[in-house]
């Protein structure tokens, strides 16, 4: 049961990032459009890597670094009522739709650093990274939309 229970989650959050990457590929934005490649190659690698071994810990803690810093960047892009490109120039999300799947995929990467049988990091540690990562993601989203 276990190994399904990886397998499962690992296939939904793999699907769900390399929709992302492909989307953030197919509709660069103008403005920034390296950054948004280079995300979108991220996002693949850490989707490749949760096909390969989903029950790999550093792999979904990479998975929390991640979505913790588009938290951030989705919080701002939603308070400002800024276009998040999350998933591409040519996919205009309702606001704070991405800040859900952050959330989502946040929770996804939780439950699975939870019941893993190794208990690499505390709940507390991934609570107070997940803080600091999305702090930085807030403020890298203020540097690049001023």
């Amino acid at each position: 049961m276990k190994v399904k229970f990886y397998f499962t989650l690992a296939y939904l959050v793999a699907a769900v990032l390399l929709t992302t990457a492909v989307l953030k590929w197919i509709y660069l934005p103008p403005r920034h459009a390296a950054l948004y490649g280079v995300v979108g190659g991220i996002e693949a690698l850490l989707a490749l890597g949760l096909l390969r071994n989903p029950k790999n810990w550093r792999v979904w803690i990479c998975l929390t670094l991640l979505t913790s810093l588009c938290s951030g960047f989705s919080l701002y892009t939603t308070i400002f009522g800024l276009p998040c490109s999350c998933m591409g120039s040519g996919l205009d999300l309702p606001r704070g739709t991405s800040l859900f799947i952050s959330f989502l995929l946040l929770g996804i990467a939780w439950a699975v650093l939870r019941r893993h049988p190794a208990r690499p990091v505390t709940f507390k540690k991934i609570f107070g990274f997940y803080l600091i990562f999305m702090i930085i993601g807030f403020t890298f989203a203020s540097i690049l939309f001023s």
